[in-house]
């Protein structure tokens, strides 16, 4: 019996491929009204580029990191601290979350969804199925949700997880396992779907979800990566797979 499928973001549901800013320029560009905010609050900070110039810093070093196999999620929320507490700041008399509420956080241009999304979310949904979303964001997912809103799909989930409020990326079991209990759906009864074959695919088979491979153009397969249970190159191919494994799905509920 079929009761969930969790989603991958970035690469599965969203396409970047059109994104033709450097990250570095696009950040420098939505931490303007963050100095605005704090420097009309009273709080001395250095000019936006040597500003901006260290969240990139300790950005990049928050998920270099991550290569060290610990796989701490790196959070948005601890470089702004961070940050902050280095230039001085009295963090006593600045609210960390209000500061990133000043973030113009939004669908991110250059980016779209993929054509077929939302007719599948919504084939999905008229099923009766839980859908979440699981995404290894720096950002927290209330952040994310504005691209959700302006994408028009937020509602289709009935959970979304960011791995920095979590704490853990993919393809540690905790980001899994914690979408599975808010969904309310048990490993053998869901589908995780994924462009990572070491983040998605393998996390999610080691908690004991089917994943299928979002295939996008160029990746492959290498020996010793994970293999998917099916591997699609739209979304619309991941229905075949659904009647295959969950027969009568469409109409269970």
């Amino acid at each position: 019996m079929l009761d969930a499928v969790i989603f991958d973001l970035d690469g599965t549901l969203l396409d970047w491929s059109g994104f033709a800013t450097d990250w570095e320029t696009m950040a420098r560009e939505q931490l303007k009204p963050v100095h605005s905010y704090l420097s009309g609050n009273g709080h001395p900070l250095p000019e936006i580029d040597p500003f901006a110039g260290d969240i990139n810093s300790r950005s990049r070093a928050a998920w270099d990191r991550v290569q060290g196999g610990d796989l701490n999620a790196p959070r948005l929320r601890d470089v702004v601290y961070e940050s902050l507490v280095g230039f001085g700041l009295d963090m006593t008399a600045v609210d960390v979350d209000d500061v990133l509420r000043r973030y113009p956080w939004g669908q991110v241009p250059g980016t779209r969804l993929y054509p077929e999304a939302r007719s599948v979310l919504d084939t999905l949904r008229r099923a009766g199925l839980r859908l979440g979303l699981l995404t290894n964001a720096f950002q927290p997912m209330w952040m994310r949700d504005k691209e959700l809103r302006d994408l028009g799909i937020e509602s289709f989930f009935d959970c979304r997880v960011s791995a920095a409020d979590v704490g853990k990326l993919k393809p540690h079991p905790l980001p899994f396992e914690y979408t599975l209990r808010r969904v309310g759906a048990a490993p053998e009864s869901s589908v995780f779907v994924g462009d990572s074959l070491s983040a998605d695919i393998a996390g999610a088979k080691g908690i004991g979800m089917r994943a299928i491979w979002r295939q996008l153009p160029g990746e492959e397969r290498a020996a010793g990566d994970s293999r998917p249970d099916a591997t699609i190159q739209t979304l619309g191919e991941m229905l075949p797979h659904l009647d295959r494994w969950f027969p009568g799905w469409r109409n269970a509920n």
